[in-house]
Order: structure tokens, then C-alpha cells, then sequence
């Protein structure tokens, strides 16, 4: 027994569904080069989900006569619904990056200055803590530090306070600290 359609002749199996699996298997695989490695998000799944559907349906079309009516609505329709929330969900996503952008500039530049300056207060506190037994300051900052740190026991003179009770050292690390439990205010906007 064949399936006839509306007009009583048998539908005909072109090469358009052909192409439509070959997109939808190369669909399939670039979204999952994507999420190995890493938790699909439940989007991720649905789109996935979808995907499965689409070219299940096509496999029906192809392989049976059951529903053949309906299979190419079903393979479509799943298709375009995997399609359409991989594209809405990418735009939320670069939309929430751009969002945030600023605030995470803010905070990398805020950063950098805080530790240009921890950094400042070593290379004068070395330079005035090593007046007979000075190196040339490294130019790259974690070179110096490690440098500044072997050099400890070589200080022939004592760090002068900032004020009566630290270094500028530690008022420096200090500040440092208390910036970096302060960022986290600067990213989330409470304080």
C-alpha cells in the first residue's frame, strides 16, 4: 500500500529534504562544538530538543509513509524554533555582556591603578630600605616583587612609617585589600 496525496498521486521524495538534514545534522553539530566542554543551558536543550524533533520528522518523511502529510510542517516548524531561540538567546547574551562592560572596565582600571600603586610603594620603600646593597628596579611588576622579596635580607636601613605605626608597605597593602572587598561593590552596585 503506497500513500497518495490530496490528488491520488504518490509524493514525491525531492532533493529539498536531502539538503534540509544535511543543514540540520551540520546545525546539530556546530551547536554542540559549542556546548562540549561545558553545561548546555536549558535553552541549549530545548534548541537541541527541537533539533531532534526536525530531523526526526524528516527521517519519517523519508523512511515511512506515516504522517507524510504532516512531517514536513513538523520538521520545519521544530527547525526554526531551534533556530530562533539559539539567535534570541545569543542576542541576550552579547546584550548582557555590553550591559556589564562598563562596570567591568571600571573595575579592571581601578584595579590596575591599585596595584600601580601597591607596586610604587615597594620600589620606594626598596629604594629607601637598600641604600649600599640596591639592584636595578625590574621593569616588569611581578619580576620586582619577587625581586623585592629576595632582597629582605639585604636592607641596610629601616622603612620609614607612613605614619607611627606602618610602613608604607603595608598602608599600601592595606589599601589594596580594602579596594579589592570594595570591588564587588563596584560590579554588583551594592554596597
Amino acid at each position: 500500500m503506497s500513500a497518495r496525496d490530496g490528488n491520488g498521486q504518490a509524493p514525491q521524495q525531492g532533493p529539498g529534504w536531502r539538503t534540509f538534514l544535511a543543514a540540520a545534522a551540520e546545525c546539530l553539530s556546530s551547536l554542540g562544538r559549542r556546548v562540549r566542554g561545558c553545561r548546555p543551558t536549558p535553552t541549549e536543550w530545548v534548541a537541541l530538543a527541537s533539533l531532534a524533533v526536525a530531523i526526526g520528522a524528516a527521517a519519517m518523511y523519508s523512511a515511512t509513509s506515516t504522517l507524510r502529510a504532516w512531517t514536513p510542517n513538523i520538521a520545519t516548524d521544530a527547525f526554526f524554533v531551534a533556530v530562533t531561540i539559539t539567535v534570541v538567546e545569543r542576542a541576550i547574551r552579547r546584550e548582557a555582556r555590553r550591559r556589564l562592560q562598563p562596570r567591568v572596565e571600571s573595575v579592571m582600571y581601578h584595579t590596575r591603578m591599585q596595584m600601580k600603586m601597591f607596586a610604587s610603594s615597594v620600589v620606594i620603600d626598596y629604594s629607601g630600605t637598600h641604600l649600599h646593597t640596591f639592584r636595578p628596579v625590574e621593569q616588569d611588576m611581578l619580576a620586582f616583587l619577587e625581586q623585592w622579596l629576595a632582597d629582605q635580607d639585604t636592607k641596610d636601613a629601616c622603612s620609614a612609617p607612613i605614619d607611627s605605626t606602618y610602613s608604607l608597605v603595608v598602608h599600601a597593602g592595606t589599601e589594596l585589600a580594602n579596594f579589592r572587598h570594595g570591588a564587588g561593590e563596584l560590579t554588583t552596585g551594592h554596597a
